[in-house]
């Protein structure tokens, strides 16, 4: 086998030589944000004997310490928005190798629920995270509590403002502020995780019913029966997002308050006659082409 030829070099070429690029940045070069990045894998409290007996694990990014090329054991990460899943790399400088790259894939996971990101806590030595269940559980009674401070407010002479009877809220409350179980639901999602629901945690199939209900989903078992182990979990549509907020509510006077009530009765007087006309107009247009259809049936 004939040994391949060396490249011909500048000079033998007859090109003039110029100065090139250094090939090391040296201590010129700062290096760019993305370089001081590196990616870690953290795991939470939520153990499973088989599919997650170190905790599930979350990945996301991280920076190097301060003018270092080290890790840093503080450093936060840099996006509340991790992903569900551990990431396998031995040589950073080297990249992922295919089964490291098939290992990382296989750790992802999902569950119906996770809290807002201000309730993780991250213990950056260990690589654990844990969850502040008691402060959200306290700062969504605290919610509610003003919810229910803005309704009496925003509501009229004739209308029914009752804790008790969550029920019986007028309609333009409910458009205007929501509805008290947003803040209910959370704190009860917030004690089934502090309770370690199975299905909550990602750690079985099987659905929780009232959870699965809290959450939205639309949970039917085929066959007709909760025992069957077959089901389908389809999401609701998300119900219209309240006009303003409690704190806002609140903070407004009070004839900038009736005004918004009464933009609110109006649009959905409106929205109702709209929907009243547009009904019976496609009941005229049905019965109009079951005659047509009558009528050609009769002519055959």
């Amino acid at each position: 086998m004939t040994a391949p030829m060396a490249p011909l070099t500048a000079e033998q070429i007859g090109v003039p030589l110029t100065p090139s690029k250094p090939a090391h940045p040296g201590a010129v070069k700062t290096g760019s944000q993305r370089d001081r990045r590196f990616t870690d894998t953290f795991y939470d409290v939520y153990k499973h004997p088989v599919k997650f007996p170190n905790g599930r694990p979350f990945t996301g990014e991280r920076e190097f310490t301060s003018g270092t090329d080290r890790e840093s054991i503080t450093a936060g990460f840099i996006t509340s928005d991790l992903q569900q899943g551990a990431h396998f790399c031995d040589n950073p400088d080297m990249g992922q190798t295919p089964q490291e790259r098939l290992l990382t894939l296989g750790s992802s996971w999902a569950c119906p629920w996770l809290p807002l990101a201000k309730y993780f806590r991250f213990n950056y030595r260990r690589k654990t995270i844990s969850y502040a269940l008691d402060k959200m559980v306290a700062d969504e009674r605290e919610a509610l509590s003003r919810f229910w401070d803005a309704a009496a407010k925003a509501a009229g002479e004739s209308d029914v403002v009752d804790p008790e009877q969550p029920n019986k809220l007028p309609f333009r409350i409910r458009r205007l502020l929501g509805v008290p179980s947003q803040y209910t639901n959370q704190i009860k999602l917030a004690e089934a995780m502090r309770a370690g629901d199975p299905w909550l945690l990602g750690f079985v199939e099987t659905p929780n019913e009232e959870l699965a209900k809290i959450l939205g989903f639309n949970l039917q078992y085929i066959g007709g029966h909760a025992s069957d182990a077959e089901h389908t979990l389809v999401k609701l549509p998300e119900p219209p997002k309240p006009v303003s907020t409690p704190d806002q509510v609140l903070g407004m006077e009070a004839a900038a308050l009736a005004r918004m009530v009464a933009q609110i009765v109006d649009e959905t007087l409106n929205a109702r006659e709209q929907a009243k006309k547009a009904a019976k107009g496609q009941s005229l247009r049905d019965a109009k082409s079951a005659r047509r259809q009558t009528a050609t049936a009769g002519a055959e």
